[in-house]
């Protein structure tokens, strides 16, 4: 499962560690890891290509968006 909830103006993301899932989210412009929480975001402008990333992967269908 990897959630995408929208907090004011961003999207913070979170899953159980995958390398390739990072992999992808590392491609999105203006994203951040905050290492304290574990987790990543995003700017709210930015879904789009975050769900452009996980379209055709095995991960498509876990994405759950929140906002």
């Amino acid at each position: 499962m990897i959630t995408v909830v929208q907090n004011q103006d961003i999207y913070i993301i979170r899953f159980q560690y995958d390398p390739e899932v990072v992999k992808l989210i590392k491609n999105v412009p203006g994203r951040m890891y905050v290492p304290e929480q574990k987790y990543w975001t995003i700017p709210l402008a930015r879904l789009g290509f975050l769900i452009s990333q996980f379209k055709g992967t095995p991960y498509e269908n876990l994405v759950q968006i929140y906002s």
